[in-house]
């Protein structure tokens, strides 16, 4: 079990920091002292034809587990392309995947200077199309900020002995909170995941966070050459050249 939740999760981390789809719900409004004013940073961030550039910090924890500290960041060209980058800091980025509006992505692997296609997954878009739910306050280091939640309930298959059928079902909730400074910045990308077990109990248990503090974002202009493979890469079939990643 523990084993098919961190599959999931991992698809989870490369995918829900992309546009996967655009559900907006009755958000309020905030200013923004980026070029371009923002109301609504999930329906931005989602949007095929919005053109940014962010960088932050991350830090997750899977329960159990020690929290791990690393760098992230995304762009949009606004025309169905967008980029996702991480590594150990914001210093050392790294592009990992590329989508280019079509129903494949490039896949890349710089300790083996190769590259790949592969189709997305519809199951994938789905799992992280969130629906907004709510907006409230919240306290990180002793500051008050906004922020506005979208979620998305699901379930998975529980193969347990002496169960009818052999399975139960598990069902879990993606939480998405998008939390913004008192002038209207974005300030960080929360995202949990959690265990409702079988009765969907309204409370849960966290199994799974991740909060995504931005350091740089900028509206309308990406860096030079984000959106290129780079020249010195090779294409290579897809899942080979993975040792190193």
């Amino acid at each position: 079990m523990k084993k098919l939740t961190m599959i999931t999760l991992i698809l989870v981390l490369i995918l829900s920091s992309a546009a996967c789809g655009n559900q907006s719900g009755p958000t309020p409004g905030v200013k923004n002292t980026q070029p371009q004013q923002i109301k609504n940073y999930h329906d931005f961030l989602t949007d095929k034809e919005s053109v940014y550039y962010y960088e932050g910090t991350v830090k997750e924890k899977a329960a159990g587990s020690k929290p791990v500290k690393s760098g992230i960041a995304g762009a949009g060209n606004g025309a169905g392309k967008y980029v996702i980058l991480s590594g150990p800091s914001t210093k050392k980025l790294i592009k990992r995947a590329l989508f280019d509006g079509t129903n494949q992505h490039y896949v890349m692997n710089r300790e083996t200077k190769t590259y790949y296609r592969e189709d997305n997954d519809p199951a994938d878009q789905d799992f992280n199309n969130l629906t907004y739910s709510k907006s409230s306050v919240m306290k990180i280091n002793g500051k008050s900020y906004q922020y506005d939640e979208f979620e998305k309930q699901w379930s998975i298959p529980v193969f347990e002995e002496g169960v009818s059928g052999g399975q139960s079902i598990e069902y879990w909730l993606n939480i998405e909170r998008y939390i913004t400074d008192g002038k209207g910045n974005l300030y960080g990308i929360q995202r949990l995941q959690k265990n409702l077990g079988a009765n969907r109990s309204a409370k849960g248990k966290i199994q799974w966070q991740r909060m995504v503090t931005i350091t740089k974002f900028q509206v309308g202009t990406t860096p030079k050459g984000i959106f290129d493979i780079p020249t010195d890469y090779k294409k290579t079939e897809a899942g080979s050249g993975l040792s190193g990643e």
